[in-house]
């Protein structure tokens, strides 16, 4: 299990790195597009529909990172109350619910770069493939699946052991593998 965190760590940290630089370069041309056009009356052409596709690539990039070390919003009112089985129960019911969804992304976003790819589907301004779109958002969720079976299967196995395990990872990101 170690090695498989090792590379699902790498795999997302790296996307997140790319994430970041993204998201300093939109925010660049965003600032260079406003100087040009206060300077001189026309912004550079395409900005929009730059940041649009960059913002959902940071988006999409970031989300196998947080997903990995659990980072997204939660309201646990109702579970903190629960005992320590049940909530073992439910993350892995969750872990599940969540694998559906995201198989479910893969399968409609693998249809979808075939079908763009078919009708030869581009962007307005930079005639950019939506089969390229959307082959950057199936490698996202395809990843962020993984890490959400990875996820689940380590809660279970947790939650079968005696003694438990630790969720995947603890608050500072590192596997949890000793007992509670």
């Amino acid at each position: 299990m170690q090695k498989v965190r090792k590379m699902i760590d790498k795999c997302t940290s790296a996307l997140v790195m790319i994430s970041g630089i993204v998201f300093v370069a939109i925010i660049l041309l965003v600032l260079v597009s406003i100087i040009k056009r206060a300077l001189f009356g026309a912004p550079i052409r395409g900005t929009v529909e730059i940041v649009q596709f960059g913002v959902m690539f940071c988006i999409a990039a970031a989300l196998p990172k947080t997903t990995l070390l659990e980072r997204h919003t939660r309201v646990t009112m109702l579970i903190d109350a629960m005992p320590a089985t049940a909530r073992k129960i439910i993350n892995i019911f969750v872990k599940l619910a969540g694998l559906g969804v995201f198989g479910l992304l893969v399968y409609r976003l693998f249809i979808e770069v075939q079908n763009a790819a078919a009708k030869h589907r581009v962007t307005e301004i930079f005639k950019i493939p939506f089969s390229f779109v959307y082959g950057v958002l199936l490698v996202s969720v395809t990843i962020t699946a993984l890490v959400v079976l990875y996820q689940m299967i380590y809660s279970a196995v947790g939650t079968l052991k005696k003694d438990g395990l630790k969720p995947a990872c603890d608050a500072s990101g590192q596997d949890g593998q000793t007992a509670e």
